[in-house]
């Protein structure tokens, strides 16, 4: 009895160890979750992923990368990727499908065989969001270039709606497949400056091609394709449709005021009337090595550091700039009381401040942040997505908070990206008109005390 124990705990203890190992695969070692086998050289970060030999299916699955945490390599591992190399193995089954999220801080490859007819569905959408992933597709797949065109099955908005969230990819090549564009499929993919539609694709839904920065051209192959009057909603540079004169997309043309041109003959039989917005080239130009004085500010909270950001100040343009250096993970501005490795601290250039940029995937500016700046006039935010209390108490020269990929507006706070708002944020500046998202989440009641109004 004494001996079966032993055996039974040195089974329990070598389980256990099996799956430490498999929470930190860094060995190249083999591991296993479902049908889905995989190995990661953590000196290059590239994962190679098998369907196992027990699989009954041709299904893979990589859960969910969801609050913060990619499941099925761990936080760590998934900060470390860089590659994802999807292969069949002989005599296993042919992997046909691939499910899940694909998102990563490194991540920028996903490659998988030409046998697989449907990749990255996942309940509730977000397939492939990360703003470092700019090439997809079978081996051999241009670099920056999103290849699906051997894809064969169809999608749904329920399982494709943000797709293609922030990726980084210049090219796409669709499937050309009896599918639609769903809503925010593209949503926030500034990689890309033109696209063709397949014949096969049925419609572009509103807002298919949501907040894409940089695209400027679409060509719509079919006259059968069915797009809605708002499918490049906040498109800032789009400008050109080409396609048949006797269809909807010629309609979205007139309707929004694009140039049309004839696929047939390459006449333009529309001229642009719509305005572009700003060039999104010139939106951040910053670079944290060229300020005058930088640093890294950080701070801890419950032992972790939720603060993990880059300062630059530019003393030519009066601006204080803060850069995510912690990319796919959550971080924040930090407040004036956070410590600086660098050059001093941007405190020290609190009177001289006259504008602040925030950078992208910076969530969230804390709490105080920039109270009581005296000469602080403008402030430029592209990440964040919370703003917490008190955040420009008592800054009497503020006149403009705005979005970037737009222009400041005198008096107002341009606050359409912003989901949690908490209290005192503009209490004792010059704003005047609040601007809110429609389905804003949090606002606390006294955020905007001595406002007039709020929109």
């Amino acid at each position: 009895m004494f001996k079966r124990t032993l055996v039974v705990l040195a089974v329990v203890a070598l389980f256990a160890s099996m799956l430490i190992l498999s929470a930190n695969a860094t060995d190249g070692t083999l591991y296993t979750q479902g049908n889905l086998e995989w190995s990661l050289d953590a000196s290059t970060g590239v994962v190679t992923a098998h369907i196992t030999e027990a699989a009954t299916n041709g299904v893979i699955h990589f859960e969910d990368y969801k609050d913060g945490e990619w499941k099925t390599f761990t936080k760590d591992n998934g900060n470390v990727i860089t590659k994802i190399v999807i292969e069949n193995v002989e005599g296993r089954q042919v992997i046909t499908k691939v499910t899940g999220g694909f998102n990563g801080a490194k991540l920028e490859t996903i490659v998988f065989p030409k046998t697989v007819e449907s990749i990255g569905q996942r309940e509730g959408g977000w397939g492939f969001t990360s703003k470092a992933i700019k090439t997809i597709g079978p081996e051999g797949t241009p670099e920056g270039t999103c290849d699906l065109s051997s894809i064969t099955q169809g999608w749904s908005d329920y399982h494709y709606k943000n797709f293609f969230t922030n990726v980084a990819c210049s090219t796409f090549i669709l499937p050309n497949i009896s599918a639609y564009i769903v809503p925010q499929m593209f949503n926030s993919a500034s990689g890309f400056k033109e696209i063709t539609i397949p014949e096969n694709i049925t419609a572009i839904k509103a807002a298919g091609f949501n907040n894409c920065l940089r695209l400027k051209k679409i060509t719509i192959t079919s006259a059968k394709t069915v797009v809605d009057e708002k499918a490049f909603k906040d498109c800032s540079q789009f400008y050109t449709i080409v396609g048949h004169k006797d269809s909807t997309a010629y309609t979205c043309a007139q309707k929004n005021g694009y140039e049309f041109v004839d696929i047939n003959t390459g006449e333009v039989i529309l001229e642009g009337t719509i305005e572009l917005g700003i060039d999104p080239d010139t939106v951040f130009p910053w670079k944290w090595e060229d300020g005058d004085a930088k640093g890294n500010l950080y701070a801890e909270y419950n032992g972790n550091r939720n603060v993990n950001t880059n300062w630059a100040w530019y003393e030519a343009e009066k601006t204080l700039v803060f850069f995510d250096n912690k990319p796919g993970s959550w971080n924040e501005t930090g407040a004036q009381s956070a410590v600086s490795e660098g050059d001093g601290h941007w405190m020290d250039y609190a009177d001289k401040i006259e504008k602040i940029a925030v950078g992208p995937e910076i969530d969230k500016i804390s709490s105080g942040a920039f109270k009581d700046l005296p000469n602080l006039k403008y402030v430029q935010i592209d990440g964040p997505y919370q703003i917490d209390g008190n955040a420009f108490l008592n800054c009497t020269s503020l006149v403009s908070v705005y979005r970037a990929y737009t222009n400041p507006q005198e008096g107002v706070a341009d606050l359409t990206s912003i989901s949690t708002i908490n209290s005192g944020i503009l209490r004792n500046t010059g704003i005047e008109t609040v601007i809110l998202k429609n389905d804003i989440s949090a606002v606390n009641a006294t955020a905007f005390y001595g406002c007039k109004n709020i929109i």
